[in-house]
């Protein structure tokens, strides 16, 4: 995903009922790539317990989307 994919664009696609399989998956990348970013952004203001217990779940979803 070069760049991030006009949302609300999509969203009047799916509420006008023409959302194509396409629209869906560039939701579905969004909502990957965001996820990624939070987990990446707690780890970075979480404390050395915490940031440990992030890292796992990062790591793994990291794993997952390359």
């Amino acid at each position: 995903m070069k760049a991030m994919p006009d949302l609300s664009r999509i969203c009047k696609r799916f509420r006008k009922g023409s959302g194509t399989l396409e629209d869906v998956v560039r939701v579905y990348q969004v909502v990957l790539k965001v996820n990624m970013c939070l987990c990446a952004t707690l780890m970075v203001g979480a404390d050395c317990h915490s940031a440990s217990r992030h890292e796992g779940n990062f790591g793994t979803l990291a794993k997952q989307h390359r």
